[in-house]
């Protein structure tokens, strides 16, 4: 058994006492400022479990070009050659990669057709990628920057922080 103890920094009272069990994982997601964006804090992540949630810092640097056709935006997500963000087509987390087709992508009426001026692909989905995050987990997460879960995982995020400060503002 662990026991968590919650003390109010300003007065030293204890306000939550909670308890689990001692084979359960404490974190399951670990949100970090970009000051952080290091491959040994993924490293870390892959190897107890948790999902990272770190913001990119473009002082580490990224592959101008990556796999010789594309680049990689500040989230991560592929930009093909003619200078379309990709989007997300899905994760296939036991191969460990994230897919990404090409933006330009059109279903009107049932037919498939790429609406770009000068295609990357001859497919007739259009470009489509596959981003191995043992390749580089700066830059490709799972889940991908570009996401819903992302945004939504960071807004939280954000709000805790948020009440956390307002709640030591009025305590104090």
């Amino acid at each position: 058994m662990k026991v968590h103890v919650g003390v109010d920094a300003g007065s030293g009272y204890v306000h939550t006492i909670t308890g689990t069990s001692a084979n359960m994982h404490d974190v399951s997601k670990l949100l970090l400022d970009s000051a952080h964006d290091a491959i040994p804090y993924y490293e870390y992540c892959r190897d107890h479990g948790i999902a990272p949630f770190i913001d990119l810092n473009a002082d580490r640097g990224r592959p101008p070009v990556y796999k010789d056709d594309f680049t990689i935006n500040d989230d991560g997500v592929p930009v093909c050659r003619e200078g379309h963000v990709m989007r997300r087509d899905g994760t296939e987390s036991a191969k460990g990669r994230t897919k990404f087709k090409c933006s330009k992508i059109s279903f009107v009426s049932g037919n498939v057709t790429c609406t770009c001026e000068n295609p990357c692909s001859d497919a007739k989905y259009g470009r489509t990628v596959h981003l191995a995050i043992e390749d580089n987990p700066r830059l490709f997460n799972d889940p991908p920057r570009s996401s819903r879960e992302w945004k939504w995982n960071i807004m939280q995020g954000l709000l805790r922080n948020a009440a956390t400060n307002v709640r030591k503002w009025t305590i104090n």
